[in-house]
């Protein structure tokens, strides 16, 4: 991997579902054709683009949410690695300015 790339300073965005949590609450859905169903959270994100016009989505599943507390120390623990990464591309950054 090339040092440049290690340096470079991007924002990193992240899909929640699924890579800080999980759940197993589902969206309702009545789509416009009167069809109903009971979608994950992946096949509400894969649907949702190609809605139709009239789909109807019911989220209630959400309210206070029970497993939500777990995602707080997650994400904690993330940002404290990615504390720990900026610490040591700094360290190779400034070795590196040395020479």
């Amino acid at each position: 991997m090339k040092l440049g790339l290690l340096l470079e300073r991007k924002l990193r965005v992240f899909d929640f579902d699924d890579t800080i949590a999980s759940t197993q609450s589902k969206i309702h859905a009545v789509f416009a054709d009167g069809k109903k169903k009971s979608l994950t959270p992946a096949e509400y994100a894969n649907y949702f683009p190609k809605r139709k016009k009239g789909d109807k989505f019911d989220y209630s599943d959400f309210k206070n949410h029970t497993f939500f507390g777990s995602a707080v120390s997650k994400i904690d623990n993330f940002v404290s690695k990615a504390k720990d990464i900026e610490g040591y591309l700094s360290q190779i950054s400034e070795s590196l300015a040395d020479k």
